[in-house]
């Protein structure tokens, strides 16, 4: 069976009443009548307080009497049996079960016992608590509750209180300490009436009220021979509970005559001891027919009549409040939309008026001028028009462009608007049900039950409107967004129930949830309400659509100027939040009453609620409108989200409302009972009526700026300009039209046809010629000699692309590429390059666009953990250093080697003071500056020491040591220089060579150049990685990342290996200062506040151009679609070719030999012969004979005069079979060769 909290109810209660309605009571749909002597039911509940949020099954109570369950009551129920709930009453924790209590209709019985029921010391601490915290118990007769009766202030009305108390304190007279008094005897009073109809006919009779007196009587009391109060009307002693403490000490003598008295002692709950506890009860039936069966509930409602006057004060506060709203909103549309109109018509008609300039400082400005007076004005006239739109476009009319720009995080927006409709739905539903009187209280439950299944029902309108609004955000993904839609509000709802739902259980609360219920609950939300919002979805996404805005928006958007202080997000919010809480906030204190503080009442004015909710509608619409209008005016186009959350800012304070009434009405005690109201009150607040609220702010100010108002302003403001100056307008715009060679919709088209070209291409590469064989020259004969003066149609650009450019190309992404070292591509990478594009800019600093610095700085954090670089080279590592992305690696060097010269100037003449003299030695010193690499680095070493001016000197590499630079040979030749009077400022390292993939001997190089780190003349070590870089990934290269944190520089290029188009070097420093010293130079036109306050990173200050590509795109892209596994996977495999290509060659001793053995995907091989002229040049013909066949295209090298040839297996179309076709063709090859010699 399933359970409930009432907090939950509460919760759901606190938001939901607040809609519109009115309200008049519809009683029940059958009426039951009785015959004398028929037994009638009489079933027990729960137990509740105004003092905690939890309830207990009446029968959980440690002091009742237990349900014998044999017993026949009436109906034909066994006691002790439950009744079956509808979800509703589960989820209030109702537990309504049939009791032993014997009615029969019209017989009354003066007594009789019930039980005799026995209760330990832990029992009775329980149930001095339950009384303490004045818990009432309920109990029901023909569906109506056990009420305790009063009468009004005037004692003119008597009126009923749902409920009876278990029992009561006093102050002992002797002691002062609280006694524990339990109301042991109920008095059940029956008041009926004769049956209408042919019931009444039959002497049958109906049940008009259910009273419940109790009383506390003590076992002194003179009883019966059944056990019954000997005279029930006049008890000498109430009963006490209370058991007597088995200690024998009593410490009262001492203190006899004091005022003072100490507690009494007492036992541990598990010592011996009991109490006896006689439950009675009597039955009295007595005719009334004062009261209608229809109106029989109306006596539980004649409290809240008493408090009309103050409704009635509520609805015209919110009535005044509403009406100075109205007048705002008329005035805003009164001034922007009637005078413009006025003004368009006498435009269009010829007769608006312009203001003409005085000539002259004497002469005097004419009056108005009717266009066209004078002929010889026509061109002042214009030119006052013209001033005239100008100075009038201003404020929110130059947002034409930008006001319907999807918002921010529109993905989210779609589904909560979506989930607000859903809300709001069930809202209206749930009042309107109420104020027809279906939802009545006889309805036990059913408010809950019905608002479930209208929240469900409603998936459709959330659905459906979700979907229109992600589509109006250029969503695609659909399902995604009726996913987010179906499970966003609920999950967090059913989230927050369960977690609340564990600490309930844990006190054995009714107002639990049983688990049964809770998968019910899942099962109607995932099976039924999902589907709902899918198919709703489905509807609203492809049959209903977008919404068509009036304007189209512009690719750049605006740039918004600085907000005044109040009409900043929050503030605005909670500023306008205040008006709608001032319409409501006296009716919230009625709200408040009945769900936490009155649980025996109940809420049933909705005539009031329904007026004081339908101003509330108006008034969170004319808000929204006004404060959506203010930031139009401030040129402020971010209306989407604001215009959501300025409906529901008076959630905010409708929270701190409730806040305040827990801390100065409420006496809530515990620690569970304060978590549920807080908790329940922050939902029905901040997710319920927040939800609804903020979806009549959206959809109010959706159509405000979609509809009549803003597309009419600009067609107003459009026809100011002259006929003359339209005419002008429309040739440019059509010469233009006819020089625009491609529209949007020609773009897809020739995008899309593009992109299966490309894609061919990739799937086919293979079929191509790996090297092209076309003649120099070849393409200026195929071309025009000059460019064409008109337009060319797409359709023949496209075409020469195959005949002209493709036979031209060598194909770098072919599995026959071994050449070099692979350009690798990737399609993830050739969508950020489109992307990239189309952002097109310079990027140069921060401001030019935030995202391109900021993903990259965020890029090259990743980049370097995955390659496990140290920690000093992380944009947040503790020597401040960094990444940056350059386009090649020989600009990586030229910038690093520019940056180590200066540091090195800098330090050597620190000593000197500004001046001609410190001139002069910098000047000196840098004739004597020298800039080293191996012999087997890269070129590009010595020519950014070309570009610079500074000597380069080389650094030996032998065969015995792998042709690696060693700390011996850097020892030596920095000796040497030295010798000569040479300042060696800068060293290339190699980690992965060009001719062999070599690694230098970064330890070696490292206890060579010790004594000079962090002292003037310090060499700077940058660590050349182009290639064997992206090898680091793995796992087994990690110890090489390692032995880099000495060094100052390091990079690799991504556009090599790692699947990243060319051009993407990337490229870290150990500490940024010395390339932004060197390289950092701050025009004034280039000059911001945030650059100039150093809040962001300038890259322009790290590289030679000012200009910078969007590269860290197409690297996010490729770290995002590929996974650092994936790219593992790349290159292990590539690794593993060129091992297998090895292993092929070893087989065949008598043919090659390995040069240098496989490393990163490189093998250097060459061809078996005696001598080493005879090896050379049989090597080198059968590798011209490789490339001749186009099947592959391979490289040479040439080292210490050994011709070698190179076979890189790094591409990424490389498999297997290729690897073995390559053999193949070697052997095949050589063997021919060998014939012929």
């Amino acid at each position: 069976m399933i359970s409930t909290w009432k907090a939950g109810l509460n919760g759901l209660f606190y938001a939901l009443l607040l809609s519109p309605s009115s309200a008049f009571y519809i009683p029940g749909w059958s009426i039951k009548s009785y015959k004398d002597g028929e037994l009638i039911p009489l079933m027990v509940n729960k137990a509740y307080s105004d003092n905690t949020q939890l309830q207990y099954a009446f029968y959980d109570l440690p002091f009742t009497c237990s349900p014998t369950g044999n017993h026949k009551a009436g109906g034909g129920l066994l006691s002790g049996q439950s009744v079956p709930l509808n979800l509703g009453e589960v989820l209030r924790g109702d537990r309504i079960i049939t009791s032993d209590m014997e009615l029969a209709m019209a017989k009354d019985t003066p007594c009789t016992l019930l039980c005799n029921k026995e209760i330990s010391r832990r029992d009775l601490r329980w149930s001095k608590e339950l009384i303490r915290d004045g818990y009432v118990a309920e109990w029901i007769v023909d569906n109506l509750p056990g009420a305790t009766s009063f009468v009004t202030a005037d004692k003119s009305r008597k009126y009923y209180a749902s409920g009876f108390k278990l029992g009561y304190t006093e102050a002992s007279k002797r002691t002062g300490k609280l006694r524990y008094y339990l109301n042991n005897h109920h008095t059940i009073v029956i008041r009926y009436r004769k049956a209408s109809g042919r019931a009444g006919d039959r002497g049958e009779k109906v049940i008009v009220g259910f009273e419940v007196y109790p009383k506390s009587v003590g076992n002194g009391n003179k009883k019966d021979s059944v056990g019954c109060p000997a005279d029930i009307q006049n008890v000498d002693q109430p009963f006490e509970l209370y058991i007597a403490p088995n200690r024998t000490s009593d410490a009262s003598p001492k203190y006899d005559g004091l005022s003072y008295h100490p507690d009494e002692p007492e036992d541990d709950e598990n010592s011996p001891g009991s109490l006896n506890i006689p439950y009675t009860y009597s039955v009295y039936f007595r005719e009334d027919d004062s009261i209608e069966w229809a109106h029989r509930w109306d006596l539980y409602f004649v409290n809240q009549e008493e408090g009309s006057r103050i409704h009635w004060m509520a609805i015209i506060n919110s009535l005044i409040i509403c009406g100075l709203l109205t007048g705002i909103v008329m005035i805003i549309l009164a001034r922007t939309i009637h005078t413009d109109i006025n003004k368009s018509i006498s435009v269009e008609e010829g007769k608006f008026k312009t203001k003409r300039a005085a000539k002259s400082k004497g002469e005097q400005a004419p009056g108005l001028l009717s266009q066209g007076t004078d002929a010889d004005n026509n061109d002042d006239e214009e030119l006052s028009d013209e001033g005239e739109a100008l100075e009038e476009a201003t404020g929110w009319k130059l947002l034409h462009g930008d006001v319907f720009r999807k918002p921010r995080a529109g993905v989210l927006l779609a589904p909560l608007v979506g989930s607000g409709m859903q809300l709001f739905f069930m809202a209206m539903g749930l009042v309107s049900l109420g104020a027809l009187g279906v939802l009545n209280p006889s309805f036990r439950g059913g408010f809950i039950s019905v608002g479930v299944g209208l929240f469900i029902f409603a998936g459709l309108f959330s659905g459906y409107f979700s979907a229109r609004v992600f589509k109006s955000f250029d969503g695609t993904d659909f399902r995604a967004n009726a996913l987010v839609t179906a499970l966003l509000f609920p999950g967090l709802s059913f989230g927050l129930v369960f977690i609340l739902n564990l600490f309930v259980w844990a006190q054995a609360s009714s107002t639990a949830i049983p688990f049964g219920t809770l998968v019910a609950i899942l099962l109607l939300w995932l099976c039924i309400q999902v589907p709902l919002v899918y198919a709703g979805s489905h509807y609203g996404f492809h049959k209903a659509g977008a919404w068509e805005h009036p304007t189209r928006t512009t690719t750049i958007p605006r740039q918004v100027p600085r907000q005044a202080w109040y009409s900043k997000s929050i503030q605005a919010v909670l500023l306008a939040g205040l008006i709608p809480f001032a319409v409501i906030f006296i009716e919230l204190l009625f709200v408040f009453q009945s769900i936490w503080q009155d649980k025996s009442g109940y809420y049933y004015v909705f005539g009031f609620l329904a007026v004081v909710s339908a101003i509330l509608v108006v008034t969170i619409a004319e808000v929204t409108i006004v404060s959506i209008y203010a930031q139009l005016c401030a040129e402020n186009y971010h209306w989407w989200w604001q215009s959501f959350f300025v409906g529901g800012g008076s959630a905010f304070w409708v929270f701190l409302y409730s806040l305040w009434y827990y801390f100065f009405k409420l006496h809530i005690t515990g620690f569970v009972s304060s978590m549920l109201f807080f908790a329940y009150s922050f939902m029905a607040c901040c997710v319920i009526y927040s939800g609804v609220t903020e979806k009549i702010g959206y959809s109010v100010d959706s159509l405000k700026v979609d509809g009549y108002h803003l597309s009419r302003k600009f067609q107003i403001h459009q026809a100011r300009f002259s006929s003359s100056q339209r005419e002008v307008l429309q040739r440019l715009r059509a010469e233009t039209e006819m020089a625009q060679p491609m529209d949007t919709q020609q773009f897809r088209e020739a995008a899309k046809a593009a992109i299966d070209e490309i894609a061919n291409y990739y799937d086919n590469v293979s079929d191509h010629r790996v090297v092209s064989a076309v003649e120099p020259g070849y393409l200026r004969p195929l071309l025009p000699a000059s460019a064409p003066l008109d337009p060319e149609p797409w359709e023949s650009i496209q075409s020469d692309i195959q005949s002209k450019i493709l036979p031209g190309i060598t194909h770098w992404q072919s599995p026959g590429f071994m050449a070099f070292f692979p350009c690798s591509s990737s399609y993830p990478a050739a969508i950020a390059e489109m992307y990239s594009n189309a952002f097109n800019g310079a990027h140069f600093n921060w401001i030019c666009s935030p995202a391109v610095t900021e993903l990259e700085t965020v890029v090259m954090d990743w980049l370097a953990q995955a390659l496990g670089l140290p920690e000093c080279f992380l944009s947040g590592g503790p020597t401040h250093g960094g990444g940056v992305l350059h386009g090649s690696a020989s600009e990586a060097i030229l910038t690093v080697m520019v940056a180590a010269r200066d540091k090195y100037l800098n330090e050597a003449t620190a000593h000197l003071p500004e001046g001609e003299e410190k001139e002069e030695e910098t000047w000196r010193l840098r004739s004597k500056l020298v800039a080293l690499g191996s012999s087997g680095a890269h070129s590009s070493t010595k020519k950014a020491a070309q570009v610079l001016g500074v000597r380069f000197a080389t650094v030996p590499v032998l065969e015995e040591t792998g042709f690696s630079m060693t700390g011996e040979a850097l020892t030596k030749t920095l000796e040497e220089l030295k010798a000569k009077g040479l300042e060696p400022f800068y060293l290339t390292a190699t980690l992965g060579s060009t001719d062999v993939c070599a690694v230098d001997d970064f330890q070696g190089i490292t206890r060579t150049l010790a004594p000079r780190v962090g002292k003037p003349g310090e060499i700077w070590v940058h660590v050349d990685a182009a290639y064997a870089g992206a090898a680091l990934l793995l796992d087994e290269n990690k110890p090489l990342a390692k032995s880099l944190a000495e060094f100052h520089s390091f990079n690799f290029n991504p556009h090599k290996w790692m699947l990243t188009t060319f051009d993407c070097s990337a490229v870290w420093v150990r500490q940024r200062g010395h390339l932004i010293n060197a390289l950092s130079i701050k025009p004034p036109y280039l000059r911001n506040q945030y650059s100039d306050n150093e809040l962001v990173t300038d890259y322009r200050d790290w590289q030679i151009p000012l200009g910078r590509r969007f590269r860290s795109l197409k690297l996010w892209f490729v770290l995002r679609s590929y996974g650092i596994r994936g790219l593992q996977a790349h290159i292990q495999k590539g690794v593993t070719l060129g091992e297998s290509l090895q292993a092929k060659l070893e087989t065949r001793p008598d043919l090659f030999t390995i040069f240098t053995k496989a490393r990163f995907g490189l093998v250097v091989f060459r061809a078996k012969a005696e001598g080493e002229e005879k090896i050379n040049s049989r090597t080198e013909k059968l590798y011209e004979a490789i490339n001749a066949s186009g099947q592959f295209y391979l490289t040479s090298t040439v080292v210490n005069g050994h011709f070698a040839i190179r076979v890189c297996t790094g591409v990424a179309a490389v498999q297997e079979e290729h690897v073995q076709k390559l053999f193949d063709l070697l052997v095949e090859t050589i063997e021919a060769q060998l014939k012929q010699e």
